[in-house]
């Protein structure tokens, strides 16, 4: 009986003062999560396991994705101020553009592609829940 009292009282005073609870704050950025998943070996005189593609958003380089192991991949995490964006690796005419909203988190996929003596990183934005899958299991 005393609690229901304590309670009562103090959404009065709540109510008396005009106080307001707190609402969760929703954060100003939203979150930009690179992974890298393939990892074969040399192929066609290339090793993709050195192969370090750029990441680039707004044509500032973010960041170099890390050299990837035979066991695991890459990922790479930043912060991404709300609006139109555009990211891509080695070539800006295969990237990607996107509308950035505060608090949503978005997955972008590199996939080496192979030339004759060289790798190219190719950018693709996945939706949310294969984004988290592949970005968990390129992290293991």
């Amino acid at each position: 009986m005393k609690s229901v009292i304590a309670a009562t009282a103090l959404t009065l005073t709540l109510f008396a003062t005009g106080a307001k609870a707190q609402e969760p704050s929703v954060p100003a950025q939203a979150k930009v999560v690179v992974y890298r998943t393939n990892l074969a070996g040399a192929r066609g005189g290339v090793n993709v396991l050195h192969s370090e593609p750029k990441v680039f958003i707004d044509d500032v380089q973010v960041g170099k994705m890390p050299r990837a192991s035979v066991k695991r991949g890459s990922v790479l995490e930043f912060s991404l101020a709300p609006g139109t964006h555009r990211i891509y690796s080695d070539e800006k005419s295969r990237g990607a553009s996107f509308e950035a909203i505060a608090g949503q988190i978005y997955y972008v996929r590199i996939t080496l592609l192979v030339g004759s003596f060289t790798a190219r990183g190719e950018v693709e934005l996945v939706d949310t829940e294969q984004g988290k899958y592949e970005s968990r299991e390129a992290a293991k």
